[in-house]
């Protein structure tokens, strides 16, 4: 490990001959970064701003894995509805979590577990950047969780997630100490925006000193320093007709794209409505080929707030609530792709906060639970909302499921990007061709 402290200081001397009042402003930014060679930052930093959970309830496919023997166990202490135990000892048995498809930035971590006399007391919980271990801690399942059913693992220190790392926490049975060994969830705590492969806590110090001279020199030096990297920065790069998301009551319980993050564009879809051009010059295409549901117009002059691209909220497509808004979009390539959807709460019975409460989840990963739109818009109708989200694609159809436990599911608008990092991809045609053949 090393420790790096940096020292620039800023110094203006202004003069007029014989006999001066000088000013002289000093400004010290001192930047301390302590990183490992293998680029994670050690220990716990300032306040985390987002958490993500992923949960083993979850289909366990694209951001959990699990190897050996573990045997599932209904309970409603742990978060969720089930845990995962294994024996202590056991050859190649553990639980991994995956971070790569996660934003760029730094991110710690929690662990769920149930206590109980027969858990093992020295549960150890694994760091692996690139496949190598980088850090390890354990925990004694014997004992109640902190903030149940979440305790730290703050010895992990802060995972860096750069794009390119293949970064995962691994519940290690086989490295545990005797009794059962408990793996329920992974709580991802976002606590460094952007991050590459350090971390930088900024202070900057003003001293100001009035004196008399007689000095005929005048010098000026620069320094740029760098922002608070706990704080988040907002993405700087976009493109014509984008309107970036809403605040949300909701929290994801997906990775949140940056707009730097949006590569080709796979599709954007009017839900419910015909294809046409948005004022930006914007291609919104029918969602037809894509989903199946029921068709909604509120109607040409309606006004819709928050908004420049009325046109595409006017519109949507919906289910019956004792049934799924299913949608498939099918995908070049296996990888990362982002997703935005747009709501908009036009139904007009449905003007009260819980008139309708919707689930959204992608790839089978529930992405918001609970969404209400009316409550999301400041209890207000016809206002636009839009929320975006990351999933990893293996299957080569990104797949989206809405569902309500109050009233029906619905979307408005609907757009897929790939990951940057994918190049240029073309999206996969939705249109059905039928042939006939007479002999």
């Amino acid at each position: 490990t090393t420790t790096t402290t940096t020292t620039s200081t800023s110094t203006t001397t202004s003069t007029s001959a014989p006999a001066t009042t000088t000013t002289i402003t000093t400004t010290t930014s001192t930047s301390t970064t302590t990183t490992t060679s293998d680029g994670v930052t050690a220990g716990p930093i300032a306040s985390c701003v987002t958490d993500w959970v992923v949960s083993l309830d979850s289909e366990i496919s694209l951001q959990a894995f699990v190897s050996g023997t573990w045997q599932t166990t209904t309970t409603s202490s742990g978060n969720g509805n089930s845990i995962l135990t294994a024996t202590a000892g056991s050859a190649a048995t553990y639980v991994e979590f995956e971070l790569t498809a996660f934003p760029e930035a730094g991110y710690m971590f929690e662990a769920s577990y149930v206590a109980g006399s027969d858990r093992s007391a020295g549960v150890l919980y694994q760091l692996f950047v690139d496949n190598k271990l980088v850090a390890n801690t354990t925990l004694n399942q014997q004992q109640a969780p902190t903030v149940s059913p979440f305790t730290a693992l703050n010895q992990l220190g802060v995972a860096i997630v750069d794009g390119e790392s293949i970064v995962h926490v691994r519940v290690s049975a086989a490295g545990s100490t005797s009794g059962l060994v408990v793996a329920d969830a992974l709580m991802i705590k976002h606590c460094v925006e952007g991050a590459t492969s350090s971390t930088t806590t900024t202070s900057t110090t003003t001293t100001t000193t009035t004196t008399s001279t007689t000095t005929s020199t005048t010098s000026s030096t620069t320094t740029t320093t760098a922002p608070d990297s706990t704080t988040p920065q907002e993405p700087t790069t976009t493109f014509a007709g984008f309107e970036p998301d809403t605040a949300s009551l909701s929290p994801s319980l997906l990775p949140v794209p940056k707009v730097t993050q949006l590569g080709s564009v796979i599709g954007r879809y009017n839900c419910g409505g015909a294809s046409y051009t948005d004022a930006n010059g914007l291609f919104w295409q029918a969602d037809t080929g894509i989903v199946v549901g029921n068709p909604f117009d509120s109607g040409d002059t309606v006004a819709i707030a928050n908004t420049v691209n009325d046109k595409l909220y006017r519109t949507e497509r919906w289910a019956d609530g004792s049934t799924t808004l299913a949608f498939a979009v099918p995908v070049p390539v296996a990888g990362l792709y982002h997703v935005r959807v747009h709501w908009s709460e036009n139904y007009p019975p449905n003007e009260a906060v819980g008139s309708r409460l919707m689930d959204l989840s992608l790839e089978g990963l529930p992405a918001v639970v609970s969404y209400d739109m009316y409550a999301e818009a400041g209890s207000q109708m016809f206002t636009a909302l839009r929320r975006s989200f990351s999933v990893t694609v293996t299957d080569g159809v990104l797949s989206m499921d809405l569902s309500a436990s109050v009233d029906n599911p619905t979307l408005l608008g609907l757009e897929v990007y790939a990951d940057v990092s994918l190049g240029n991809v073309e999206p996969v045609s939705t249109t059905t061709t039928t042939t006939t053949t007479s002999t």
